[in-house]
């Protein structure tokens, strides 16, 4: 029952994500019949994932109580993303997500507090559609912004620039002392880096900095320039283009 409840519930959650698809069913159904429907199917998903959640949860299990302390203080946090979700506030404006970041927060806590297999399961799993969700945002938006449909390196460049400024946003809480909270930007990084292609290891990326720094007659640092610019084509996709620099920077100056 738990795991057919959680296939239903994000099954009907991720129609969206399928324009065409949603968009078909809509005119097929109507507006207010697929509403409907949508909440019907919904509800029963969550119906069959709490009980089928109860009936697995026979056994207590270890809480940990590190976790523990500060779930008072984090659920104040989902909570206030939740309810800003709804309201005209300017922590809309500037996080432009706080839904799927308030069920984010919501979930790390209770995977953080839960440790037993069950619960990595429904809570992984409202994590992870709390970040596939923010990511399909991100594509509809470049989409409408540019008027064109995005290509592969697009999407790239899109996921890269949201690890990076969850990398930012980690490094910034882990400086204010809010653990709680680069946690969470921690996993998202996790997540987001499952729909990049294969990264290149550090090694590799050394050797083919090296092969492009022969190839162009690279010599000095006044040259990055132009051997980023010859890398761009060969790894980027593939590598963190920070990494790039930060070799290419260290070999340029040797």
């Amino acid at each position: 029952m738990f795991v057919t409840g959680l296939i239903i519930f994000f099954g009907i959650h991720l129609v969206p994500f399928f324009p065409k698809t949603k968009s078909a069913l809509r005119s097929r159904l109507g507006e207010n019949p697929y509403m409907g429907t949508f909440s019907f199917i919904s509800l029963i998903g969550l119906l069959m994932i709490i009980f089928g959640y109860e009936r697995a949860m026979d056994n207590l299990y270890p809480i940990y109580s590190h976790a523990y302390a500060y779930s008072e203080y984090v659920m104040f946090f989902s909570l206030t993303f939740l309810v800003a979700a709804y309201l005209p506030t300017h922590l809309k404006k500037i996080t432009k997500h706080p839904m799927s970041i308030g069920i984010g927060i919501w979930a790390l806590l209770h995977l953080a507090v839960n440790p037993d297999i069950i619960s990595v399961i429904l809570f992984g799993a409202f994590l992870a559609y709390s970040v596939l969700d923010i990511l399909v945002s991100e594509f509809k938006k470049e989409e409408i912004d540019k008027q064109v449909d995005l290509t592969n390196e697009d999407s790239i460049r899109i996921i890269q620039r949201m690890i990076k400024q969850r990398k930012e946003s980690m490094s910034q809480f882990i400086d204010a002392g809010r653990k709680e909270l680069a946690e969470k930007e921690e996993a998202e990084i996790t997540i987001l880096k499952e729909f990049l292609p294969e990264q290149l290891s550090e090694e590799e990326i050394t050797s083919i900095v090296l092969e492009v720094i022969s190839e162009t007659g690279s010599t000095e640092p006044a040259d990055m320039g132009k051997v980023m610019g010859a890398l761009k084509s060969k790894i980027q996709g593939n590598a963190d283009m920070g990494l790039v620099s930060k070799i290419v920077k260290e070999n340029l100056s040797a």
